[in-house]
């Protein structure tokens, strides 16, 4: 039921969100305090989210090793760009929760 209520939260939404914006929407769907990281990386984990690596790229993992990997490239192009981190919802779920790119 927790899981669904995040889900329900990126309902009518933007496909394409700051990671900031997303933490927040976990936090409205009930989740509290560091369980808030812990389900954006499931988030992640899941391929639910993907990270953005390049300007207007993303990458959904599938491994640990590639999360790691894809992590530290977020981080990079986020700290070199100026730019916030920011997450892609799947596209395999943009349909039925109605999402905006």
């Amino acid at each position: 039921e927790a899981f669904q209520k995040v889900l329900f939260e990126f309902l009518g939404g933007h496909a394409i969100l700051a990671e900031d914006v997303v933490r927040a929407m976990i936090s409205r769907a009930g989740i509290e305090g560091n369980r808030v990281e812990h389900v954006l990386q499931r988030l992640k984990a899941v391929c639910f989210l993907g990270v953005e690596t390049a300007n207007e790229r993303f990458e959904f993992p599938e491994s640990e090793q590639d999360g790691e990997r894809a992590s530290a490239l977020a981080e990079k192009f986020s700290r070199t760009s100026g730019k916030e981190r920011r997450v892609s919802v799947h596209s395999a779920y943009r349909a039925y929760l109605e999402l905006s790119d």
